[in-house]
């Protein structure tokens, strides 16, 4: 086959798969803003009942990934979403970045008078043989097997026997992890005993922005002190066009006590890295009073939806929901907004100042540390 055909097969692919992806995403949105909670499409959408669609989902995610991407980006690794987010983990566990997470965290409890944390020896986790690692949303299990990683895959519908099956939002949290060998399927996870949470392409999948922050939330809960979060969200835009947005996921994961440690936006993707604090409550304490100061500038994007007055229902989330009505300052998960969720309607109205100057954006989140 000739380099054009095998273009042309490889072009029909990536439009077939991303057709599908698209098309799952766009519908889960779509009931969400019908009226239905979240919660209640979300578990119905995970259900055993709706396993053709899951199943649709999971086998174009895989051709997309290994068909089409792996194959682009097979002569330049640094391109690779896997390459990167396994670069990232391994630099993070590096004796100089702990040192720099470190010294953060003793001047975090400095500003709040609280005494230094007492740290193990850097060389006691650096030279750990293999990470314990969990990968949510994992499909076909691409981290399994690599270097100095003790990878635990998780799935909604497995596309590799290597994977286990099971929802990081249903799914108990407690002293261990439990799997069902004979069927696949995850019973529980422990928490604090995670070195390292990936979400590769994970959170778009999630209709909402409270879906993605319990995501997070959840993520917080399952990672040790000084463990890692990474994540992978596709945006093939302007560096700067969806900045704003990630921008206010760092502010939201940080009332989570999780602390942006590393950003990239290559051609693909945003990169991004978290680190969970040993002060968790003064990182959210900050976070929040950033929050603040700058929803009353004017310098966030949020979801802007609220619960309705004396009632438990909600208005159906999404950021043109509920416009008048919306708070001052937003809660924390209102910020976990991706592009999207945005119309070109909404996309004046409540974006205009935000995009129109993203350089005071910068200067305002830029306060939190460790870029």
């Amino acid at each position: 086959m000739n380099d054009s055909n095998a273009y042309s097969k490889t072009d029909s692919c990536q439009a077939e798969c991303a057709g599908v992806i698209k098309r799952v995403h766009a519908e889960l949105r779509a009931k969400c803003q019908d009226g239905s909670t979240a919660e209640d499409v979300w578990r119905a959408h995970v259900s055993s009942s709706n396993d053709a669609v899951l199943s649709e989902y999971a086998t174009s995610m895989r051709r997309l990934a290994t068909d089409v991407w792996d194959r682009r980006h097979g002569g330049a690794p640094e391109l690779s979403r896997i390459s990167w987010l396994h670069e990232a983990l391994l630099s993070y566990h590096s004796e100089t970045e702990l040192a720099r997470a470190r010294a953060y965290d003793d001047r975090l409890a400095a500003r709040h008078g609280l005494m230094p944390h007492q740290w193990p020896s850097a060389s006691e986790l650096t030279s750990l043989e293999a990470f314990d690692t969990l990968d949510v949303g994992s499909c076909y299990g691409p981290f399994c097997g690599l270097p100095r990683l003790r990878v635990t895959a998780l799935d909604l519908c497995p596309a590799a026997p290597t994977v286990l099956r099971g929802d990081l939002l249903s799914v108990p949290l407690n002293d261990r992890t439990e799997v069902d060998r004979a069927s696949g399927q995850l019973l529980s996870l422990a928490t604090g005993a995670w070195h390292a949470v990936i979400f590769c392409l994970l959170l778009e999948y999630l209709p909402t922005p409270r879906l993605r922050y319990e995501c997070c939330r959840r993520a917080a809960q399952l990672l040790r002190t000084e463990g890692s979060l990474l994540v992978a969200s596709p945006d093939s835009a302007h560096r700067t066009a969806n900045g704003p947005l990630y921008r206010a996921w760092r502010l939201a994961l940080a009332t989570l006590g999780l602390v942006r440690v590393r950003y990239e936006k290559t051609e693909h993707l945003h990169c991004m890295v978290f680190r969970k604090s040993a002060h968790p409550e003064q990182v959210a304490q900050e976070a929040l009073s950033q929050i603040a100061q700058d929803a009353a500038r004017g310098r966030l994007v949020w979801s802007r939806h609220s619960k309705v007055p004396g009632s438990s229902s909600e208005v159906p989330e999404g950021p043109s929901a509920s416009h008048e009505a919306a708070p001052d300052c937003p809660e924390p998960y209102q910020l976990m907004v991706i592009h999207q969720d945005l119309k070109p309607t909404v996309l004046k109205t409540e974006m205009e100042r935000t995009v129109t100057n993203v350089t005071g954006v910068v200067e305002a989140l830029s306060e939190l540390p460790l870029l």
